[in-house]
């Protein structure tokens, strides 16, 4: 038998399609009001968080007050709280200052990450708190001479002037303080490693020309650690001496008369010490930390014999960071330190984050994902693209004048 066919509707059929695209559409003019409200609910459920994390702070019992710490170091990581923060900054920090000054060694390590989230949430907006912080954190590393917590509140008394600080002095104050302890004889590689680290994101605040002026000074005592036990030592050793050469050098290109360049203290030892350093290959070493040193130490060897940075990038959802000097490097270590598993979340919106590297206003990814054709992609994003290979002449005229300024500089 021959199945019948369905017979065509025609106008009906039209008709019913005009009412199901008119459900369609009322459906998702639903959907997006309900997206706003959720939104809306969103920010309301974290304020509500915040301030609940915030008031058990101040509870008596130990365990109490580090839970609720724990908890909102986690929401400042995972999200950009500038607004939410705005009328709960003074019970935050009186409620840290507590801390730092009675807690034992565990409670004032999270109450010190808690303040450097604080920091690098509110900006240079934390200005405003910075006069009633330092004083205090001062005291508490006073009181702490070694161990994690004293590293921790060393870590965010630079991060703090980094930051928000707008007096040299305070700068080259706590660099003699972060020099007085990674020299101690008392030091332990902890204490040691984190100083190097703190005084190097310090440096970053110091003009290119004092560094340039006072780079065989700086350089004497840091050349001891590159031969530390501690391999986070030498690291943070060499990093740190990378950045004053790198220093130095992107002083001298904007030099136009080459006997004016502050004259390079003699690096041939320096120079052995750190290919010695690339080329380590103690079996007694995990081979993952060799890996992490002879990558370092080849950008520290590269630095001192040319003056020149490999970029590095960090991808994020639309755009990248490209870190291509020592100073950027150390800045984005210090930050990523704090921010861990936050860190791009923070680079995409968050204000100073964006300004700190260059990056423009925040993105918003609140509307509908924008997807680039395959040709713009191309003309874009490919390594072939007329802006990639704008870059690539740009950057290659940056080293050929670095090697020149140094074949003059060393005749």
């Amino acid at each position: 038998e021959r199945l019948a066919m369905p017979k065509k509707k025609g106008k009906n059929l039209r008709a019913e399609e005009a009412d199901m695209s008119d459900d369609s559409f009322a459906s998702s003019s639903t959907m997006e009001r309900d997206d706003e409200e959720g939104g809306g609910g969103e920010e309301a459920e974290l304020s509500s968080q915040l301030a609940e994390q915030i008031e058990e702070l101040s509870e008596k019992r130990a365990a109490a007050r580090k839970a609720a710490l724990t908890a909102l170091n986690k929401i400042l990581t995972t999200n950009v709280c500038d607004d939410e923060l705005e009328n709960w900054t003074q019970t935050l920090v009186s409620s840290l200052l507590g801390m730092m000054k009675k807690g034992d060694s565990t409670e004032v390590s999270l109450a010190a990450r808690c303040f450097g989230l604080l920091v690098i949430t509110l900006g240079p907006d934390a200005h405003a708190i910075y006069e009633d912080v330092v004083p205090p954190l001062m005291a508490a590393l006073q009181s702490r001479k070694t161990g994690s917590a004293a590293s921790a509140v060393l870590e965010c008394l630079a991060l703090f002037c980094f930051t928000a600080g707008e007096d040299r002095r305070e700068a080259s104050r706590l660099m003699d303080i972060c020099s007085s302890r990674f020299l101690a004889k008392s030091a332990d590689c902890e204490d040691v490693q984190a100083a190097l680290a703190c005084w190097g994101l310090l440096v970053t605040l110091l003009p290119e020309s004092e560094v340039a002026s006072n780079l065989e000074s700086m350089l004497e005592p840091l050349a001891r650690f590159l031969e530390h036990q501690s391999m986070d030592v030498r690291i943070a050793a060499g990093e740190c001496i990378a950045l004053l050469f790198n220093a130095h050098y992107s002083y001298s290109e904007h030099i136009e008369d080459p006997t004016e360049i502050p004259e390079l203290p003699d690096t041939t030892e320096l120079l052995a010490t750190v290919h010695d350093l690339v080329t380590f290959c103690a079996k007694s070493t995990a081979k993952a930390d060799r890996l992490r040193q002879r990558l370092v130490f080849r950008g520290v060897e590269q630095v001192l014999q040319s003056g020149t940075v490999d970029i590095q990038s960090i991808k994020m959802r639309g755009e990248s960071v490209e870190l291509s000097s020592w100073s950027s490097i150390r800045q984005m270590e210090a930050l990523r330190r704090v921010l861990q598993d936050g860190l791009l979340l923070h680079l995409e919106g968050n204000p100073f984050m964006r300004s700190s590297f260059a990056l423009g206003q925040p993105l918003d990814f609140s509307g509908p994902k924008v997807r680039r054709s395959a040709l713009q992609k191309r003309l874009h994003c490919s390594p072939n693209s007329a802006e990639s290979k704008l870059k690539s002449q740009l950057r290659a005229k940056q080293r050929v004048h670095r090697s020149q300024r140094c074949g003059t500089h060393a005749e």
